[in-house]
């Protein structure tokens, strides 16, 4: 029992029931007790109390004080809630916070099993309005189900016909409310085809009338037609079942893997699907070569049928302008590509969009069949707008650079003939004389060497030496005239001539030809300077 002292301070008292007390409210006012622990421990017991608390206060059914604000207004009396487990002391206790309800509950273990139990008080009759309880195998299970049975004893205070203050109830009674549950939960809620969360779930502001409500998790589910009542909270538990169907695939094609959905199932085998889900589903089989899909709507206890004939490979090979794509689209497979390159695709008439940032789009169609390379090289119209003339002007740029270092080697290289050219070549020939001289004095000097070594007669010796002497002094002469006039006429041929008319013609022809390629490639730059800006 709840401890009581005598001494109060009636300033205290009066105060805090002034800041309370709400003398008229649409909802009843209402204080949650702390639940009585049995076979848990009081953090249990006080941590699940706070999530029903903060559920009864988003149900709307109820203007909740809260446990801080309680304590506050029982400790400035000198009253303690500890302990206090039964109506009395719960009516006693709502007098003096001005409630006109008290909830108080109990949290238990039985066995494997949490339970949760709680009931509303009539703070003025002592009545009991109305109890119920949820259950779980762990408790953290109860951290959900304290949801729902804040749910439950809400429908206790709320009027028929008369909308929850924070609900999404409007006007006299108008929409109405679900509170949908399943087994097991975790179960995802469809109403009239439209998706409302994760079971358990308090699903409010539904038009009255039928509804269809569907739940599915996983290849489980369950359906159920109900009637929304204006003002009213429905509640509906649903449990899942198992609901599935096979999908047979007949084919003749061997060695493909099976996609269903876009998840890889595995070898194709026997073609049976079981276990799948009802509802339309995609098919697809494919190795590194070859491709199908086909689509099959799967019903509850049935076996879809589908007829695949996989078509054979052909290749395409593709030779694309730089800066191009192409999308190719065929009944089975749709590829993009670029550049140069080739594909296998499944034998089918494809649809092709060629399009690039300097180029017209260009829309065709070609075909390919089993074991024919199909040569895929379209001619593009380049576009009419200042992008396309800047990237045009870029390859002209690099073809007038070229011409333009061309044309000023040329340039150089024509020089007028002159006397100096003529005397050049008189040069030329004199080094190249003492160069010949000067090799064959070397020839015959080793002869006559050799000859006058071995000579025994001494008339036949001096003849020899001087012979000797001879080639020495020829051998000096012609070799120092190959390096004079060998050095001369290089330096000859560069001094300047006197141009002939037809030099002068060609010169001027070459300065002509550099002009026009400066002036346009100054265009160019301009363009593509002007598009960059």
């Amino acid at each position: 029992m709840f401890i009581q002292k005598t001494s109060t301070s009636l300033a205290l008292v009066l105060f805090f029931l002034i800041a309370f007390y709400l003398p008229a409210q649409d909802a009843p006012r209402v204080a949650v007790l702390s639940f009585n622990p049995v076979g848990v421990s009081e953090a249990e017991a006080q941590i699940l109390t706070n999530l029903f608390e903060t559920a009864v206060v988003n149900t709307g059914a109820f203007d909740v004080i809260e446990q801080s604000q309680a304590g506050t207004i029982l400790d400035a009396q000198e009253y303690s809630l500890s302990g206090c487990t039964d109506e009395t002391c719960a009516v006693e206790i709502g007098k003096l916070l001005a409630a006109e309800n008290i909830i108080l509950g109990t949290v238990s273990k039985l066995g494997a099993k949490y339970i949760v139990t709680a009931k509303i008080i009539d703070v003025t009759s002592g009545k009991n309005i109305k109890a119920d309880s949820v259950e779980g195998t762990a408790i953290e299970d109860m951290t959900s189900q304290v949801n729902v049975l804040a749910v439950k004893l809400a429908e206790a205070g709320v009027s028929p016909g008369v909308a929850r203050p924070g609900s999404s109830l409007t006007g006299a009674g108008s929409l109405g409310e679900l509170f949908i549950s399943t087994v097991p939960e975790g179960a995802t809620i469809f109403i009239n085809g439209k998706e409302k969360g994760v079971s358990p779930a308090l699903v409010s502001g539904l038009q009255p009338g039928k509804a269809n409500v569907e739940v599915r998790q996983a290849n489980t589910y369950a359906a159920e037609e109900i009637d929304v009542r204006p003002g009213e909270l429905v509640e509906l538990t649903l449990q899942l079942e198992e609901v599935s169907g096979k999908i047979q695939i007949v084919t003749d094609a061997t060695g493909l893997d099976v996609f269903l959905d876009g998840v890889k199932l595995g070898p194709l085998g026997t073609g049976l699907l079981e276990s799948v889900m009802i509802g339309e589903h995609l098919v697809e089989l494919k190795d590194s070569d070859r491709y199908w899909k086909g689509s099959v709507t799967v019903e509850m206890g049935t076996t879809g049928t589908l007829e695949a004939v996989v078509p054979e490979i052909g290749m395409l090979t593709y030779d694309l302008p730089e800066g191009a794509t192409a999308v190719v689209v065929g009944a089975l497979k749709e590829i993009k590509i670029a550049g140069r390159g080739e594909e296998k695709l499944p034998e089918d008439r494809y649809n092709v969009i060629v399009s690039g940032r300097y180029y017209e789009t260009l829309k065709t169609v070609f075909s390919i069949r089993q074991g024919v390379t199909t040569n895929f090289k379209p001619e593009l119209e380049y576009a009419d707008n200042p992008e396309t003339a800047a990237y045009l002007a870029g390859f002209r740029i690099d073809e007038l650079e070229a011409r333009r270092r061309e044309l000023k080697r040329e340039y150089r290289s024509l020089k007028g003939a002159g006397g100096w050219q003529n005397l050049g070549w008189v040069s030329g020939g004199i080094a190249a004389a003492g160069a010949v001289a000067t090799i064959g004095s070397m020839i015959w000097g080793f002869i006559d060497k050799a000859a006058y070594d071995n000579a025994i007669d001494s008339f036949e010796a001096i003849e020899k030496r001087q012979r000797v002497e001879i080639c020495n002094i020829v051998l000096m002469a012609g070799g120092g005239t190959a390096l004079i006039f060998g050095g001369i006429t290089p330096l000859l041929f560069r001094l300047p001539g006197k141009d002939t008319p037809e030099d002068e013609a060609k010169r001027n022809a070459v300065l002509n030809e550099l002009d026009a390629v400066e002036r346009e490639l100054e265009q160019l730059q301009a363009v593509r300077k002007g598009v960059a800006e």
